[in-house]
């Protein structure tokens, strides 16, 4: 909705009007479960959960998309994901791609027709290296 408008004289003011919304994931998870590594040594390390992704390509109405499945207890955020195929790789996307939640599936279009040969790589949670995903079924 927009902000009421302040009643003024005709060309007494000119102004720009910006209204901004931000989008912010929030996951919570059960006692003793954790998204990511506690830096400050306060939780136990054993609990940190990690996403546990295959991939495998799909075709929909003639088109190539990319499907990821996350079988693990925490979700999985994944940015700068390619496929390659032999020497060459094409981005899925640059920077976040998006969200695949525990016990969930996403697909997202493909650059490319991936084939049995292919491989996705990604960075999952915001880790350093781009990683390969494995292909399933």
């Amino acid at each position: 909705p927009a902000l009421p408008v302040e009643k003024a004289e005709p060309g007494a003011t000119a102004a720009i009007r910006l209204q901004m919304r931000y989008s912010v994931p929030l996951f919570v998870y059960g006692e003793g479960l954790w998204g990511k590594a506690d830096t400050e040594g306060k939780r136990n390390a054993e609990g940190v959960g990690k996403p546990q992704l295959t991939w495998r390509p799909v075709t929909v109405q003639g088109k190539p998309y990319v499907e990821l499945r996350n079988t693990g207890p925490v979700h999985a955020r994944l940015t700068d994901v390619v496929v390659q195929q032999g020497t060459q790789s094409k981005p899925l996307a640059e920077g976040l791609l998006g969200y695949v939640l525990p016990g969930a599936s996403m697909r997202w279009p493909a650059p490319v027709a991936p084939g049995s040969t292919s491989v996705l790589k990604g960075r999952v949670n915001g880790q350093g290296s781009a990683d390969a995903i494995r292909q399933g079924q």
